[in-house]
């Protein structure tokens, strides 16, 4: 009896221990997993804010554009009242303005366009390690 009695206690010693050690592997995987949400959000946030940034420089380079018509508009009316060689300089000028300003708009376009993909393939990597944390925490 005494040897039951002490297989039975060394039983629940080790029972407890293997609680112990399942209680810690499940804190740390909820520790991860809180991590992994967090980097989440502020990787959503990143991406608002690339975005937003985006449609300002949009708009902003939008305006340019306008403005740069509008200029161009101004000039063809004085190229009008001008000589040929002075009208075909002022036009040549804005043409070349206008392609530069064209230029400066695909560039940014691009520029926002790979933030905003490398963005999204952040967000994926982060939700496939969100998804394998949790999976990992319910098979244990």
């Amino acid at each position: 009896a005494e040897k039951a009695e002490g297989e039975a206690a060394a039983a629940r010693r080790e029972l407890e221990e293997v609680k112990g050690d399942l209680k810690r592997r499940a804190d740390g995987h909820e520790a991860e997993l809180a991590a992994l949400r967090g980097r989440l959000l502020v990787e959503e946030e990143t991406r608002a804010s690339d975005a937003a940034a985006h449609a300002t420089e949009v708009d902003r380079l939008n305006t340019e554009v306008r403005e740069s018509e509008r200029a161009k508009k101004e000039t063809e009316e004085i190229l009008n009242r001008d000589s040929e060689k002075e009208a075909d300089k002022n036009l040549n000028k804005d043409l070349e303005e206008m392609e530069r300003l064209r230029k400066k708009n695909l560039e940014e376009s691009e520029r926002v366009k790979k933030a905003v993909e490398k963005s999204e393939r952040l967000e994926k990597e982060l939700e496939k390690e969100l998804a394998e944390s949790a999976r990992v925490m319910q098979e244990k």
